[in-house]
């Protein structure tokens, strides 16, 4: 017979959270080279950078959606609802404008929404993030 071993949600959620805490600054250096290549017109590699950003920027939010829904009911998780509403909103708003800026060929404003924008609001999601991971157990039970 085969063993399936099964983790606890509370493990599940704070090696999600972990993974997204060793992804972020990876993908802020993702993000400042796409936007230096659009700076110079080296579009071709720019182009193969930004989708490799938007892709690690919709894991990112496909994940911390997640994350969001599994702890609301954790008394052990302190959430700055404020603080996550708040950061979760600038990011919505950077990603729309980054996709208006792509759509509209606009290249310059994307490289700066790029460097100044979304580089901001990932820094931020890395603090929301380092913040509840502290709280969060990091036990197998």
């Amino acid at each position: 017979w085969a063993t399936i071993q099964t983790q606890s949600p509370h493990q599940l959620v704070f090696e999600s959270i972990d993974s997204q805490i060793k992804m972020i600054p990876d993908l802020v250096k993702a993000t400042l080279a796409s936007a230096e290549r659009f700076r110079a017109m080296n579009c071709g590699p720019a182009q193969s950078d930004l989708v490799s950003v938007l892709e690690g920027c919709t894991w990112l939010t496909d994940s911390l959606a997640l994350v969001k829904n599994s702890t609301r009911s954790w008394s052990e998780v302190k959430i700055d609802q404020d603080q996550w509403a708040k950061v979760e909103a600038t990011y919505k708003i950077v990603m729309r404008e980054i996709l208006a800026a792509v759509e509209q060929q606009d290249l310059i404003l994307l490289a700066d929404l790029l460097e100044y924008e979304l580089t901001n609001a990932l820094e931020a999601w890395l603090g929301v993030l380092l913040s509840v991971h502290k709280d969060l157990p990091n036990s197998k039970a």
